[in-house]
């Protein structure tokens, strides 16, 4: 079952990825801003993957604590503007999901877009163990055990 649920995410991100030729590059993360899977168009950028899921995740995480402070409600939407493109943040359940564009693409059609595949992206994820679990003293006794100076 989670092959085929992780086949179906990787099309989804795909028909997500070219459904307009602006879209460069598609990430998706948990709340923590741990890379689950990504797609992208280039080789940009490729080797930041992870510091992009890092930032994205404490991005949306700081938007969603101002909309507690000021009682405004859930994060629908989170949009940066950039002078060579965009940032498009939406919430897919338990995880993120990060859409990076060039400026020249027509923002409404990415929201529309993107809440077409929420529902579907949340239930695949649904299917994934995503937790804040603490670590127990058998996997840090794992880490403790190896030598990790050669990397």
């Amino acid at each position: 079952m989670i092959v085929d649920d992780s086949r179906r995410l990787d099309s989804v991100l795909h028909e997500i990825l070219y459904s307009m030729q602006e879209l460069m590059h598609i990430i998706i993360i948990d709340r923590d801003g741990i890379l689950i899977t990504s797609l992208s168009r280039t080789n940009e950028c490729l080797d930041e993957v992870g510091e992009i899921s890092v930032f994205s995740g404490a991005m949306f995480e700081s938007a969603v604590a101002q909309g507690a402070c000021m009682d405004l409600g859930q994060v629908e939407f989170q949009l940066t503007e950039y002078s060579e493109g965009f940032l498009f943040g939406i919430s897919v359940g338990q995880g993120l999901l990060t859409l990076m564009s060039r400026k020249s693409v027509p923002i409404g059609n990415v929201f529309q877009v993107l809440k077409q595949y929420r529902d579907e992206i949340c239930s695949l994820l649904s299917n994934y163990e995503i937790s804040d679990a603490p670590l127990t003293d058998e996997i840090k006794s794992l880490f403790a055990s190896q030598d990790f100076d050669g990397i």
